[in-house]
């Protein structure tokens, strides 16, 4: 697998050409039986919300937002927040922004949190930050 790798890369090989699809399915079943997954997913979750303990306005930026398999639990755990849940913008890249970004969105609308997402179909290295468009709450300057 190296050598095709490496060899794609120098042109003497083509590479792997592998369905989109195929390769959701795959992780998402690597997902629902691996500890580590999960561990992952709790962390960042955990890390994301102590970030944003008492943020009336968020900005999740996903490098390669795959699938939607992260999000859920970091959503319903917004939506019972006791101050009520923050607006959540979420700017999402990849091949499958697009798709991904409509699911989060009727999944969280059903959870009554504020919510936009942004699709970027491109890969972060392609884009310039200054395409990622930061916005200020009224009043700031």
């Amino acid at each position: 697998m190296v050598s095709r790798v490496m060899n794609s890369w120098t042109g003497i090989f083509s590479p792997l050409m592998i369905p989109h699809k195929a390769i959701l399915s795959c992780f998402e079943t690597f997902s629902n039986m691996s500890p580590f997954v999960k561990f992952a997913y709790f962390t960042a979750n955990q890390a994301i919300l102590e970030a944003i303990h008492r943020a009336d306005r968020v900005h999740v930026i996903d490098l390669d937002i795959m699938h939607d398999l992260q999000w859920p639990a970091l959503f319903h755990i917004l939506a019972t927040r006791p101050d009520g849940p923050p607006h959540v913008r979420m700017t999402g890249f990849g091949p499958s922004a697009e798709e991904v970004g409509k699911r989060l969105t009727n999944f969280v609308r059903r959870l009554r949190v504020p919510f936009e997402f942004e699709p970027v179909a491109e890969r972060p290295g392609d884009v310039h930050p200054s395409a990622i468009v930061a916005r200020q709450k009224q009043g700031e300057e």
